[in-house]
């Protein structure tokens, strides 16, 4: 975990992949614990509300509000898409045309996430512009800049899988042997949104590290 921006309403933090954000797993670090433990040392309130959640296998920017208020003004921008969320990803194949548009619903007692008929489910919406291809053991890879325009649980990963472009690394959805399940090429390389109080537009970058993204290291 680094702190990329802190004030006194919210944080930006970067967050590896393979890092949780939120577990339940005894001895096993998470960023939100990490948070509330680096303010009750400061004796602040520990209150950590996270704004757009990321995959334990994913890395990126997480936007992490320090009290009610702020989290409350924040899910709202978010709801109202004027939260803007750039992601990378390294996936199979050469995705033709700029956009998905599917319905998908989420199974609880798998924790999977399918793509549906249009008879149930919520509807899903990400453009995507692929920026270059390559060859990762004799099998065509593309690395794609996607704007994720709605949020749903494992939008981009379900969403890729069922056009026939599962991501590098992603066991999950992909059933790729010899993948791995603690880096999928995916990253939330950049995050934009005006601050809640200071009505000042912030906007960060990274570039992404994990070694789902070592193909195409040299290209961002």
């Amino acid at each position: 975990m680094e702190i990329v921006y802190e004030d006194e309403y919210l944080y930006v933090i970067r967050k590896e992949a393979g890092e949780p954000v939120e577990t339940r797993s005894i001895g096993t670090k998470d960023i939100v614990t990490m948070l509330k433990n680096i303010r009750v040392k400061k004796k602040e309130n520990p209150y950590i509300g996270v704004i757009n959640r990321l995959d334990q296998p994913v890395e990126g920017l997480l936007l992490v509000a320090k009290d009610n208020k702020t989290a409350a003004m924040l899910s709202e921008e978010l709801k109202k898409h004027a939260i803007d969320k750039h992601y990378y990803v390294v996936c199979y194949g050469i995705p033709s045309g700029n956009e998905y548009r599917d319905f998908i619903d989420f199974d609880k007692k798998s924790n999977l996430s399918f793509v549906t008929d249009g008879k149930s489910g919520k509807e899903s919406l990400l453009e995507f512009k692929v920026i270059k291809t390559f060859e990762v053991n004799e099998e065509k890879v593309s690395l794609v800049d996607i704007n994720l325009l709605t949020g749903r649980h494992h939008q981009i990963r379900v969403q890729f899988a069922s056009h026939g472009h599962p991501l590098l690394g992603d066991r999950k959805y992909g059933n790729k042997e010899g993948s791995d399940a603690k880096n999928v090429a995916l990253c939330s390389y950049e995050l934009s949104f005006i601050h809640p109080y200071k009505n000042e537009p912030l906007c960060f970058k990274i570039k992404p590290s994990g070694k789902a993204f070592m193909p195409c290291e040299y290209s961002f």
